[in-house]
């Protein structure tokens, strides 16, 4: 699949505008659905692209509608084609021959089929110019059945209907082209999935359409792994520095090589003039010190596999920005690295249950730091550490260094490269105490410019005239790369040349980079937004993006706003130039556009509520039970908008959902949930009975399930049950808050009864073994609560149970619990019988 790395599925549904509703209604309401969720089972995303619906006539004056539809073929992995009796629109028509115009640029074979229909172009693009290389269905509707929908509907006197079945509406040769290309896909019918002449209906060819895809997906999708926290993370700054590397087909990095042999020489040793010191990269913003440290990282990992690079892009995602998060990644890289290298298995250290666990701090992760840079220098191993962008790091306040969290003694064998914003002087100071090497940025030559200039323009077949190069030149600001990229972007995206002179003037008024957005958002606002609303779809769809945590996907997008699919794509192309692509998750990839877009659009909460809303939906559609799975997007974004929007009520709302509760609290984000709690201001008190209500009602939801079910079940709710209630009381212990974990505890103790008698306990090892889980914690709660006597008399009878299922470890941590007691009353006789 083309698009699968990205976890997406997107299947083209081509036919022309008249005379499908049905087979389109059908497959919408009835099988997309079906198809979307088989997808998300086995980890994917499915996107149906249907792009007869939502045309507007702005969309169409602009011309844009080839182009948009073959674009959108570009992305997809199947293409699903069907006919009735109309061909489509074709022929002479000035605004379809202007479409062509537009979109030859980019498809040049375009130009021998101006006599073609939209939908024909489709087959030919997805299927017929290269048959075999996508997924392909192709389905033609019986003539006998559009032969009786016209008799009726001339019955009826009803014109408009009665268009819908009659090839004559499209043309006096539409017939004919309909038959010969009918004839082009029954010739590489062994070349489709699936090839229909003649289905019967419209219920039916819908079907037919959807078995195909169903069988066709089955064979090729498999459920992804699922991503651990390292390799989640890593994506992140990945999709980052993808997004920085150079301009035009090739990716030329314009101006770069000398910076790169720099940077080489501050990395390679075996460079003649190789400087043992590590280097600090300034320059303003937007001058391109992240393309210049992506472009090296990317030919380095090339040229030079062997080293062990880890590198952190900060603020490219959230929770990318503070002192413990940038040394954590740079420690699970080089950990990483370095077992590889020793081929050993590289494990994520998980932090879920573990009772006596603590968050890590900037020291624990900066002595592992210096931990596995000293097995490296050890090894003989060469190591290059990456951190761009160490202005936008968190203010720390005035009682530290900046760069308190940075070793000063790095060994022999480790490169470090670091970037900084030019201006912020307290970190460049600081860089110069440490004897760094400065390399700084510059902006661009007039040289540079016309290269880059040439670049871009090149990529999409455009040129501009002299004159207007020489107004572009003369702009003091396109000597910063960043904000000469968009303006040129911008440019090449502009669709018409006539007034291309006074859009350049318009453009140029903007003095920065954030500016130049600003005018761009005007721009789209003109394009997309209709005239006859007032509703500013750009504006929502800029705000919603913003808002969004990580970003958002196609779908969520097109849901959250209700747009149709044709004119989300026809935004997508036009932003696309200014996306970040996170597996299928869409972010701005400058931040002068997130500061454009706020500037706008965001004065109030109501984008955050309105997507926070989308999400919340979905978390009712899987329904109150505490089995469920719930998807990733639902965990990153749902709770943190809620918390972000201030709406305290509804946050707990979310949180007390069990399954929202357990996948946050076992899958690394426990430390969110804390915050997320902390931010409603409640007690422990008031989240422990909240906690036990919610558990009270799961338990009355799973009674009343077996009481309408057949089938006899397998055990009591209150046993399936258990585990929550201890782990809610292992969070509210782990969130400082001792005594309200105590309630937990004693209703998982109770649950325990109703759930296995005392025979059981003794003959079953899992029973008993929950069993001693519970007086377990809570011995140790006593004794962190002084409550000596109880705890001491529920740590023997952790003991004493244990005398039928011996196991040393457990026993060895219930006597270390004795120990810690008898320590505590400064009983130093049993402390020693303990050991």
């Amino acid at each position: 699949m083309a698009k699968s790395e990205k976890h997406i599925v997107r299947v083209f549904f081509s036919s022309p505008f008249g005379g499908m509703e049905i087979e389109r209604e059908e497959l919408t309401k009835k099988y997309w659905p079906r198809l979307s969720s088989m997808c998300s089972r086995a980890g994917f995303e499915f996107v149906p692209v249907d792009l007869r619906w939502g045309i507007t006539s702005e969309m169409s004056s602009n011309a844009s509608t080839i182009e948009v539809c073959l674009k959108e073929l570009d992305r997809s992995d199947m293409i699903i084609g069907f006919f009735g009796q109309r061909y489509g629109w074709h022929g002479d028509n000035e605004l379809l021959q202007k479409s062509f115009d537009v979109a030859i640029t980019k498809y040049p074979w375009l130009n021998e089929y101006r006599d073609k229909s939209v939908t024909e172009l489709e087959f030919l693009h997805g299927h017929l110019n290269n048959p075999g290389d996508r997924a392909a269905c192709f389905y033609f509707r019986d003539k006998a059945y559009d032969d009786e929908m016209l008799a009726k509907y001339e019955s009826e006197n009803n014109e408009e209907e009665s268009r819908k079945y009659q090839s004559i509406t499209d043309g006096e040769d539409a017939a004919q082209c309909l038959t010969e290309l009918k004839k082009k896909v029954k010739d590489t019918e062994d070349k489709c999935l699936q090839f229909v002449e003649e289905y019967p209906n419209p219920e039916a060819g819908a079907e037919l359409m959807f078995e195909a895809i169903k069988n066709h997906l089955q064979t090729i999708l498999k459920p992804l792994k699922k991503l651990t926290e390292r390799e989640e993370k890593l994506s992140l700054q990945n999709a980052y520095y993808a997004s920085h590397l150079g301009v035009g087909a090739n990716q030329e990095y314009i101006g770069g090589e000398t910076y790169l042999k720099e940077v080489d020489r501050h990395v390679m040793k075996d460079d003649e003039n190789f400087a043992d010191k590590p280097l600090l990269i300034v320059g303003d913003s937007g001058v391109g010190k992240t393309t210049l440290l992506s472009n090296w990282l990317h030919r380095h990992q090339q040229t030079h596999p062997d080293d062990i690079i880890a590198y952190h892009f900060v603020g490219c995602a959230p929770k990318t920005t503070s002192e413990t998060d940038v040394l954590s990644r740079i420690v699970e890289d080089l950990k990483y690295g370095y077992k590889k290298k020793h081929n050993e298995k590289y494990e994520d250290e998980k932090n879920e249950n573990v009772k006596s666990e603590k968050p890590k701090t900037v020291l624990d992760y900066y002595r592992e730091l210096q931990e596995v840079l000293s097995l490296i220098n050890e090894n003989g191993y060469h190591a290059v550490i990456i951190i761009d962008g160490v202005n936008k790091m968190d203010d720390i306040g005035k009682t530290k260094k900046e760069l308190y969290w940075l070793p000063k003694d790095i060994p022999k064998g480790v490169s470090l490269l670091i970037s900084c914003l030019k201006d912020d002087i307290s970190k460049t100071d600081e860089f110069n105490e440490r004897q760094f090497d400065i390399l700084s940025v510059e902006k661009l030559n007039t040289e540079q410019k016309e290269q880059m200039m040439q670049a871009i323009l090149s990529l999409r077949g455009k040129e501009l005239s002299s004159e207007q190069k020489l107004r572009l030149m003369n702009k003091e600001e396109t000597e910063n790369p960043l904000y000469l990229k968009i303006l040129l972007q911008e440019l090449v995206n502009f669709g018409d040349f006539f007034k291309l002179d006074d859009h350049i003037d318009y453009i140029l008024q903007a003095n920065s980079t954030t500016e130049l957005f600003m005018k761009i958002l005007e721009r789209l606002e003109k394009d997309f937004n209709s005239v006859d609303s007032e509703d500013n779809v750009v504006a929502k769809v800029m705000s919603c993006i913003l808002v969004s945590r990580y970003g958002l996907s196609d779908q969520e997008i097109k849901s959250i706003i209700n747009l149709p699919d044709q004119l989300w794509s026809s935004i997508y192309f036009a932003l696309e130039d200014f996306l970040i692509d996170r597996e299928g998750i869409y972010g701005f990839a400058y931040d002068e556009l997130s500061s454009a877009v706020k500037e706008r659009y965001c004065h109030g909460n109501d984008n955050i509520d309105m997507v926070a809303a989308f999400f919340e939906n979905k978390l009712k559609e899987l329904g109150p039970d505490h089995r469920v799975n719930i998807p990733s997007r639902i965990i990153n974004e749902l709770p943190w908008l809620l918390e972000k929007f201030g709406d305290q009520e509804r946050l707990q709302n979310c949180l007390l959902h069990l399954a929202i509760f357990l996948t946050l609290f076992r899958n690394g984000s426990k430390y969110d949930l804390f915050g997320y709690w902390n931010s409603t201001e409640l007690s422990g008190e008031e989240i422990s009975s909240l906690y036990m209500k919610s558990i009270d009602q799961q338990l009355v939801n799973m009674y009343l399930e077996q009481l309408e079910s057949s089938e006899t079940p397998d055990h009591p709710p209150a046993k399936e049950l258990l585990s929550v209630a201890i782990e809610i009381a292992s969070f509210l212990y782990d969130a400082g808050h001792f005594v309200n974990a105590e309630p937990l505890l004693l209703r998982a103790r109770r649950m325990h009864g109703f759930s296995f008698s005392e025979d059981e306990i003794e003959a079953n090892k899992d029973a008993c073994d929950k069993y001693c889980e519970i007086i377990g914690n809570l011995a140790n709660l006593y004794v962190d609560l002084e409550r000596f006597e109880e705890g001491e008399k529920l740590h023997k009878e952790n003991l004493e149970m244990r005398k039928n299922w011996p196991d040393s470890s457990t026993e060895a941590m219930t006597m270390n619990g004795l120990g810690v007691l008898y320590l505590n009353q400064k009983k130093f006789e049993e402390v020693r019988i303990c050991k």
